[in-house]
């Protein structure tokens, strides 16, 4: 039985639905916490506001998610790494695929008026 790719990378590579349903469940799961929300947000954020340095450190990025308990921040950090976010030498960043789930939230945030044009690092 062929392994369903992995959620970010089955949204990095465009596959289809219903060739990658399990992935994209995957996806959404990971997403669906609001901690791992806000770090993917975060970190979006920064790479809009300092695009040469898209990492943030871990203390760094903790206070900009406004987590308290460095334990569970860890823990849902931990989650996306691999995924949506990589470590790099100045701490995390988005991860390619992480770029491309931010560039699409902020798409359809846009056509549903939720955000105005421009405010994409902020999705």
């Amino acid at each position: 039985m062929p392994s369903e790719p992995a959620p970010a990378a089955a949204v990095a590579a465009g596959v289809p639905f219903g060739e990658g349903d399990a992935a994209l469940a995957a996806l959404f799961d990971l997403l669906s916490d609001e901690t791992r929300l806000r770090i993917v947000s975060a970190l979006a954020a920064h790479a809009h506001a300092v695009p040469d340095d898209p990492s943030l450190g871990f203390a760094a990025l903790r206070q900009r998610v406004g987590a308290r308990d460095s334990g569970r921040f860890n823990y849902h950090l931990r989650k996306l790494d691999g995924t949506l976010v990589e470590r790099t030498q100045g701490g995390y960043a988005l991860s390619r695929a992480g770029r491309h789930v931010v560039s699409v939230v902020s798409e359809v945030a846009i056509g549903a008026g939720a955000i105005g044009p421009g405010d994409e690092g902020d999705a």
